[in-house]
């Protein structure tokens, strides 16, 4: 094992006393190893933004199974979360808090038909970029359903 420091590490990752980093990877040159450590915090600040916007600290037991459970929930809902975001303006590196506020706590009303589900959200402010990003168009089959559609419906701007 090996220790390496630095005064001002390379990757500029903000932090004004010298770096203390441990490793074994002694043939690794030390840029790529904070490179690396950079990498691991922005992992790290995508979990915290997890855990404002989904309260991943308010599991639902202690038992540790529904742990497991939550936590990899709590990561796939991120990345639906993440995805939605990409197709958004200006929304693709909002936190999962912020999609929440301004595009999913919303009333609505659901259609249930036959033919398919008609999504009628009330989004008073942010409607305009859901209609802008094409969801107001969409019109999707559910296979599992039996190639009914979804559809979303927004109010006039």
């Amino acid at each position: 094992m090996s220790t390496r420091r630095s005064a001002r590490s390379p990757s500029n990752i903000g932090r004004e006393q010298p770096t203390l980093l441990i490793t074994n990877q002694l043939t690794t040159p030390g840029k790529d190893l904070f490179a690396r450590y950079a990498e691991r915090m922005i992992i790290e600040n995508e979990l915290d933004a997890y855990l404002g916007g989904f309260h991943l600290d308010a599991l639902s037991s202690a038992i540790p199974l529904n742990v497991d459970l939550d936590t990899t929930l709590t990561v796939v809902a991120g990345n639906l979360y993440r995805l939605l975001a990409r197709k958004l303006t200006r929304y693709a590196t909002a936190t999962p808090d912020s999609i929440w506020r301004h595009f999913l706590d919303t009333g609505g009303t659901l259609h249930i038909t036959n033919e398919g589900i008609t999504c009628a959200l009330n989004l008073p402010s942010y409607h305009p970029v859901l209609i802008d990003t094409g969801y107001a168009d969409l019109n999707t089959p559910i296979p599992w359903w039996n190639g009914r559609t979804l559809r979303f419906r927004f109010p006039p701007r």
